[in-house]
């Protein structure tokens, strides 16, 4: 199933793809009572810069088109999995998990400690799923300076309409 699709790094001329499957997925969302509407896309600047740093990566189709993602930035000594993606139709069939354990993998050959994320508490396919794979809630007073300000603009862009928290995975 997940092995069926390569993993690779996302390329440049992929970034219209790629915020694709964000906003398909995006729609689960609604399921959960959450206003999709909210996701305004993920920022090219930031998709750009994790492309070049080979901080994207996606799984493709037989015909080399994405089908999920994972985009990544580097803070001090975490690999910080900034979104995570699958195609609607694609989801429950591990291509999360994949994408998840290859960040993991990722971050521990580059020395970083851990990989961070933020997301919703309470939605089954975010807080419960990244716990089922190992991450831990970070208290709100021990995130670093630069996870707090994540979690800042996350609020001030309208995400906390259901409680959000940081999580981290120990890859040391």
């Amino acid at each position: 199933m997940a092995d069926d699709y390569p993993l690779r790094f996302a390329r440049l001329d992929e970034m219209d793809r790629l915020l694709e499957i964000e906003r398909e997925a995006g729609t689960r969302f609604v399921e959960v009572g959450i206003d999709d509407s909210q996701f305004s896309g993920m920022d090219r600047t930031l998709m750009a810069k994790s492309i070049d740093a080979d901080r994207l990566f996606v799984l493709a189709d037989e015909a080399d088109v994405p089908i999920a993602f994972a985009l990544c930035e580097t803070h001090g000594d975490a690999l910080h999995l900034h979104e995570l993606g699958v195609m609607p139709q694609l989801q429950g069939r591990g291509l999360g998990r994949r994408l998840l354990g290859h960040v993991a993998t990722t971050a521990r050959a580059q020395g970083a400690r851990r990989v961070t994320l933020t997301t919703y508490r309470d939605v089954s396919f975010n807080g419960p799923f990244y716990t089922r794979y190992g991450f831990v809630v970070l208290p709100p007073d021990t995130l670093p300076n630069w996870l707090a300000q994540i979690r800042k603009e996350e609020a001030a862009a309208g995400l906390d309409v259901k409680p959000r928290i940081a999580m981290a995975l120990d890859v040391a």
